[in-house]
């Protein structure tokens, strides 16, 4: 019987350490300000996107690693292979780069002006010879990318979306590229003392720059395209069975 026993947790110990060995773990990068999207509270990651990932590294079997930071920093420990990112753009630059996920979530640009200042906006030629802010290290496709190049706008970077709109308060830019959406303008003008006593300067004008589809991206040094067709299995069901879309409502709430 002692032997039986000895075997039985001789056998326990074998199981447990084969799990360990076995046990698949992956760090996922993101932007740590943007608000419902991704950011930190009281240090821990929170937002839509860190919900989404839980739901998925439950149906794939994976534990996730989800660090966020400032954006530029993110996106350069992604670029050398750290782990995926999340709330990227696709660009043909990126593509040499990066393999990516199916679409994750839709995310609207939207362009943010001080009232008295509007201007008719319908598509980014509109921008031509104006100072625009947006992220530092962000960009949002090809036509944007050969905007910024061509000097269509004046590009002013920085490194939150409170700057920017700090920014735009002080005439230092003509328009502020903020996202996610007009919840997302308000949630940065709210959550700042400063910006909340000029809330009424702000217009944001009606139609975003752009419907700006982000997914996961990893280098491809890491070669994980088996894992984001896991991946992009457990997102699709996500949508399917409308859990995705009760997490997206709870944001806006």
């Amino acid at each position: 019987m002692r032997i039986t026993k000895i075997l039985m947790v001789f056998l326990l110990v074998i199981f447990l350490s084969i799990g360990n060995i076995f046990a698949q773990e992956f760090t996922i990068l993101g932007y740590d300000k943007e608000p419902p999207k991704f950011y930190k509270e009281r240090g821990q990651p929170k937002g839509i996107f860190i919900d989404m990932l839980r739901y998925i590294e439950k149906e794939i079997g994976y534990t996730f690693h989800i660090k966020l930071y400032p954006w530029k920093r993110s996106y350069n420990k992604a670029l050398n292979a750290k782990g995926g990112i999340i709330g990227l753009s696709k660009t043909t630059e990126r593509l040499k780069v990066f393999d990516y996920s199916d679409i994750m979530y839709y995310d609207e640009l939207m362009v943010v002006v001080i009232k008295g200042k509007e201007f008719h906006f319908e598509n980014i030629n509109d921008l031509k010879g104006k100072k625009v802010g947006f992220l530092r290290g962000a960009t949002f496709g090809d036509e944007f990318s050969q905007a910024v190049h061509s000097r269509l706008f004046i590009p002013v970077e920085d490194g939150s979306h409170a700057q920017r709109l700090r920014k735009l308060l002080y005439g230092r830019i003509d328009a502020a590229l903020v996202a996610p959406g007009k919840a997302g303008v308000f949630n940065y003008i709210q959550s700042d003392p400063g910006l909340k006593k000029e809330k009424d300067k702000f217009v944001v004008l009606s139609k975003p720059l752009k419907r700006d589809p982000n997914y996961l991206g990893i280098s491809k040094k890491l070669k994980m395209t088996g894992f984001i067709l896991k991946f992009n299995k457990a997102l699709k069901k996500g949508y399917e069975t409308g859990t995705f879309q009760k997490i997206m409502d709870s944001y806006s709430n």
